[in-house]
């Protein structure tokens, strides 16, 4: 829903493919340590973005499925 104030999060939930953009996201939240990302979601790239968190450690990423 909406807020009545900004967050301090942010949140993907959507299908884990190429398309949407998601090794983009991860490659731009290695860069934004203050601002947690939880990621929601399953499909063909869970691997991959697995793989890259393992590989960079984002403090601030979490992968939820």
């Amino acid at each position: 829903g909406v807020r009545a104030q900004i967050g301090k999060s942010a949140l993907f939930v959507g299908r884990l493919v190429p398309e949407k953009g998601v090794l983009t996201l991860l490659r731009a939240w290695c860069k934004l340590k203050y601002i947690p990302l939880s990621i929601v979601g399953y499909g063909p790239f869970l691997t991959e973005a697995k793989t890259f968190i393992e590989q960079h450690q984002p403090s601030n990423v979490s992968l939820l499925g």
